[in-house]
């Protein structure tokens, strides 16, 4: 199954750029560790949430320093420091227990460790701290999906659906579900949801693509993989490995448009 699981958006502070990096405020390395996030330097960054905490000394509220960690081990877990991060993410619940954004953090660490159970007990407080939240619904139901509890996943990414209808993952989600449960109609009802939507959804198109595929429809899977590809392969940059060594793609394999794909 091909999706990903959402880090948070929007924790880096909005700031403008510092030009002085030498500073005795530790909020400003929060700032400027922020700011390293935002352009992928996660190494600066995370030596900046480090001062940052290293420097206090009362000036900052306690509610900014569980932030603080926050992002720092968001930071670790973009270079997959997994064990760092969770340190992090524990760091702040500490200070403050009732953060849903953090023990989604920590679902997200776990998931990516294979972890499951652990990550679903995360995200299952999450959604008890705020169960309007439809990014928590959505990370909880990819998970179970990982563990082949599909019911469950579908409850939860309809859940996630209903909060949020423009949200596309949802969708995605419920439509691999049915997609592995051989329910190819609903499965493609469901990428056939974010199409209508928004039409170039280069996701929408490969997973669209897969179950054409399943359904041994030669000419309508190759033309959404060219779609697909067309659209998402500069985001996505496995995608063509995955279309290769993929098995949902076995019954279009020895076809002259897939094997034209797959060597592009």
């Amino acid at each position: 199954m091909v999706l990903l699981l959402l880090l948070p958006t929007g924790f880096c502070a909005n700031i403008s750029s510092a030009q002085n990096y030498e500073y005795t405020n530790p909020l400003n390395y929060w700032e400027r560790g922020s700011e390293l996030v935002d352009k992928s330097q996660y190494d600066e960054a995370i030596d900046n949430f480090s001062k940052a905490i290293k420097l206090n000394k009362g000036e900052i509220t306690i509610e900014n320093i569980a932030n603080i960690y926050h992002s720092r081990g968001l930071a670790y877990m973009k270079k997959k420091q997994f064990k760092e991060a969770i340190d992090d993410f524990n760091n702040a619940l500490k200070i403050n227990p009732a953060k849903p954004e953090v023990y989604n953090s920590l679902g997200l660490a776990y998931s990516m460790m294979n972890k499951y159970d652990e990550a679903i007990r995360n995200f299952d407080k999450a959604v008890e701290l705020d169960s309007k939240s439809a990014t928590y619904y959505q990370n909880r139901g990819l998970t179970y999906s990982k563990t082949q509890d599909y019911d469950r996943a579908l409850q939860d990414f309809s859940k996630a659906v209903a909060l949020d209808p423009k949200r596309t993952s949802p969708y995605i989600g419920r439509g691999v579900v049915y997609k592995n449960k051989k329910m190819f109609n609903e499965a493609l009802r469901e990428f056939d949801s974010v199409l209508a939507m928004y039409p170039n959804d280069f996701l929408a198109n490969f997973h669209k693509g897969c179950v054409f595929s399943l359904m041994n429809k030669v000419d309508e899977a190759c033309k959404l993989l060219e779609s697909a590809v067309r659209d998402g392969a500069s985001r996505w940059p496995a995608m063509k490995n995955n279309i290769r060594s993929n098995p949902d793609f076995d019954n279009i394999r020895n076809s002259t448009c897939f094997k034209k794909i797959a060597s592009e």
